[in-house]
C-alpha cells in the first residue's frame, strides 16, 4: 500500500468513529473487494454531506449526531427527497458533477445494504431502495435542466390561478366531499399563505418549516431566512408583496384561535393533527402532503413544492435579471440560477 493510501487508511478508521454501524459494514466491505482507502475516504465526505442533511435540515425526532442514524431512517425516504438534497448542494454552490459523485456514493452504499448486506435472519439489512426509482444521468447543462422541467412548473398565468383556485373555487367545487371542506375551513387560510409564500418568495420547504413569527417583518414586507449547513449558518432577506402581505395577515389574525399554540411557541406555520389540543410547528411532509393535494385537484397531480419554486424562479427571471434572481433564491452556483433564464424561452 503506498504512502498516502496508509495516511488516508489512518484518517478513514478515524472517521469511521462519526459514523453509525451500517456504514462501518459497507467500508470493511470494499476494503476487503480492494477498494482504496482514498476513495473511500471520499465516499465517507459525501456522506457526511448527507446524513447531516438529513439531520440538520429533516430534523429527525431525537436525532442529534450522525451516529445516531438508524437504518429504517433510510427506508422511509423517498426520490423527491433524494431530489432536495440535489437542490440544497446546488445553493450551497456544489457543482453538478461534484453533486452526482455523491448520489453515486450514496448509490453504493444503499446498493450495498440491499443487494449484499443480511441480517441474522438472511433478510437485506435495507428492505427498500429508493435509489433503484432514480435514474443514472450524465452532467446536465443549465439548459438541459431547464428542458427537463418545463412541463413540471406553472407559467404566471397559472400560478395566480392556482392561488384563486385556493381563495375563491376549491371550496365551492368540492362541496360534496364533506372532509375535504371540513379541512379547508380549519386550515385554508393557512393553506393559501404558504402556497403563496412558495409561489410568489420562491422559499424552500425547509425555509417555511423554520420560519419564526419574530422573522417577519410585516411593516417592510420582509422575511429572514436563516440557514445552517455543515456547522455553518447563513442569513438573508426576502421580501414580499402585497398580495403575500395580506394571505399573511388573514393567517396571524386566526393562528392562535385555530391552532391553539403554548404562549412561547414561536413557530410562525402551525398544524393540530387529529386528537391533538396544542398546535405545533408544521412539517415538511405535512406541506408537500398540503401542496400535493391541492394541486391535484387543480388539475395538476404532478406539481410538487419543488416545482412551486421552480416557478417563482421562472417568473422572477421573466421580470427582473439574472443577478436579482440569484439574490432572491440565495443561490450561490451560476449553474443553479441559468436555468431560469432558458426556461424562460421555454414556457409561455
Amino acid at each position: 500500500m503506498k504512502i498516502q493510501e496508509l495516511k488516508d487508511l489512518h484518517l478513514l478508521e478515524t472517521r469511521m468513529e462519526t459514523f453509525p454501524w451500517f456504514v462501518h459494514k459497507f467500508i470493511h466491505y470494499k476494503l476487503d473487494t480492494n477498494l482504496s482507502p482514498s476513495s473511500l475516504l471520499e465516499y465517507s465526505r459525501d456522506f457526511e454531506s448527507f446524513f447531516s442533511w438529513i439531520i440538520q435540515i429533516k430534523s429527525p425526532d431525537n436525532l442529534n449526531y450522525i451516529t445516531q442514524m438508524d437504518i429504517g431512517q433510510l427506508e422511509v425516504l423517498t426520490a423527491e427527497n433524494i431530489q432536495e438534497f440535489e437542490e440544497y448542494l446546488l445553493i450551497n454552490s456544489m457543482k453538478e458533477r461534484t453533486i452526482l459523485r455523491k448520489i453515486q456514493s450514496l448509490r453504493s452504499l444503499f446498493n450495498y445494504l440491499h443487494d449484499v448486506a443480511e441480517n441474522d435472519a438472511g433478510e437485506p439489512l435495507l428492505s427498500k431502495n429508493i435509489f433503484r426509482k432514480i435514474t443514472k444521468r450524465r452532467t446536465g447543462s443549465p439548459i438541459e435542466t431547464a428542458r427537463d422541467i418545463q412541463n413540471k412548473v406553472l407559467a404566471s398565468n397559472e400560478s395566480d390561478d392556482f392561488i384563486d383556485y385556493l381563495r375563491s373555487r376549491y371550496r365551492t367545487e368540492n362541496g360534496s366531499n364533506l372532509q375535504a371542506i371540513w379541512n379547508y375551513d380549519i386550515n385554508g387560510v393557512r393553506d393559501i399563505c404558504i402556497i403563496n409564500f412558495m409561489l410568489k418568495t420562491g422559499l424552500l420547504v425547509s425555509d417555511l418549516i423554520n420560519l419564526n413569527v419574530s422573522d417577519i417583518s410585516i411593516h417592510d414586507q420582509q422575511i429572514n431566512i436563516n440557514r445552517q449547513w455543515s456547522g455553518i449558518r447563513s442569513n438573508h432577506s426576502v421580501f414580499f408583496s402585497l398580495s403575500t402581505k395580506t394571505d399573511l395577515l388573514n393567517y396571524l389574525k386566526i393562528r392562535d384561535t385555530t391552532y391553539r399554540p403554548n404562549h412561547n411557541e414561536a413557530a410562525l406555520f402551525l398544524s393540530l393533527p387529529n386528537g391533538q389540543k396544542i398546535g405545533k410547528r408544521i412539517t415538511k411532509r405535512g406541506i408537500q402532503s398540503m401542496v400535493i393535494k391541492y394541486a391535484t385537484k387543480f388539475g395538476k397531480p404532478g406539481l410538487t413544492t419543488r416545482q412551486l419554486r421552480h416557478s417563482f424562479g421562472l417568473e422572477h427571471q421573466r421580470q427582473s435579471n439574472y443577478v436579482r434572481t440569484k439574490q432572491q433564491l440565495a443561490y450561490r452556483s451560476t449553474e443553479a440560477t441559468e436555468k431560469y433564464q432558458f426556461l424562460t424561452d421555454f414556457v409561455d
